[in-house]
């Protein structure tokens, strides 16, 4: 199976929105990758990100929903697991760009159902990113601001290691 790049081959002299871009496609487009994640990442439209800021929108499929026909917590949780990583992209500091960022905790909070159809917006925020740890936050919003799930995602920084 075929592994993501990952940040490694990423630089700050990019433009934050390719780097963003760029990460989210090395994703998509890992050859021999069939994650189940893949067909929901391929999913996102970019929209904007700047310095600690990725906003994404997505139109929720009959795949992403539960038997209700809303959003499954699983999908609501890999989106923003996966948005919220993308975060890492952002910062303009090499070391960061250079390691890799592994989940410590990933806490949502459901506020109201997303049902098919519905068009949603993905924004996405660094609270902090230090040398060894990232907090970051993102909400799954309607398009007119309504806030349908709330995310906070604590990541660990480690190094590549040096060969």
């Amino acid at each position: 199976m075929g592994k993501p790049k990952g940040l490694a081959n990423l630089d700050v002299s990019q433009p934050v929105e390719e780097r963003v871009t760029s990460f989210l496609n090395s994703i998509i487009e890992a050859e021999g990758y069939s994650g189940w994640d893949k067909k929901l990442l391929s999913s996102l439209t970019l929209t904007r990100a700047s310095a600690g800021e990725v906003v994404l929108e997505f139109t929720v499929t009959d795949e992403m929903c539960n038997f209700m026909g809303n959003v499954h917590g699983g999908c609501s949780s890999t989106m923003l697991d996966n948005t919220t990583s993308l975060l890492a992209c952002t910062i303009d500091n090499q070391h960061l760009l250079d390691s890799y960022t592994v989940s410590r905790t990933l806490s949502l909070t459901f506020v109201r159902p997303i049902p098919v159809g519905t068009r949603v917006r993905s924004v996405n925020r660094v609270v902090h990113a230090g040398k060894t740890l990232m907090n970051t936050e993102g909400t799954l919003e309607t398009l007119d601001g309504k806030v349908c799930v709330r995310c906070v995602h604590d990541k660990v920084v480690i190094s590549r290691p040096k060969l």
